[in-house]
């Protein structure tokens, strides 16, 4: 089968396929250094389906938090009338927990307020059958590391693969 990345932006192009005479669109990506790919709404769809296929995958932890940041930002730019945003995700369960402790300030009150200003849609190319791990956290065991010698480190892991396929955010 075809990889989580590859799905990803095979979806992308569907989106863009699908898009009305007139649509706009703009491409945030999220990774571990979230970025702006296309900011200005651009009509030359075909252009921002080029950029897309050009993005290469990013190594590191993803948050989705300060990628909402950046599509609020976007928006706000938007001169569009129809506005909808869309989450290509593998729905990893760490990357959509909030930085912060309370809800309204975190990352839940910020989907809500982008939720106020857009049509939501998060599709989730994560496997169903596959377990959602990650590293949480990593401790040196030994009080000091010495160069050229062995160094003893214990590890801490979640395994989770509980979250729906496919929602939408109102």
């Amino acid at each position: 089968g075809k990889s989580r990345w590859e799905q990803a932006k095979n979806l992308a192009h569907q989106i863009l396929d699908d898009a009305r005479p007139g649509d706009l669109a703009s491409v945030v990506v999220m990774g571990a250094a979230p970025f702006v790919l296309v900011g200005d709404p651009s009509p030359y769809l075909a252009d921002v389906t080029r950029e897309i296929d050009a993005l290469k995958p990013q190594d590191g932890f993803c948050r989705i938090e300060p990628a909402v940041d950046l599509v609020a930002d976007v928006l706000k730019n938007s001169r569009s009338n129809r506005r909808r945003v869309f989450f290509i995700t593998d729905m990893q369960r760490a990357s959509w927990q909030s930085e912060e402790s309370a809800e309204v300030s975190g990352l839940g009150g910020k989907l809500k307020a982008l939720s106020a200003q857009a049509d939501v849609v998060v599709f989730d190319v994560g496997a169903p059958e596959s377990p959602n791990s990650a590293v949480v956290a990593v401790e040196q065991r030994d009080p000091i590391a010495v160069l050229q010698r062995p160094t003893l480190v214990s590890r801490s892991e979640e395994h989770t693969s509980e979250l729906q396929s496919q929602f939408r955010i109102s």
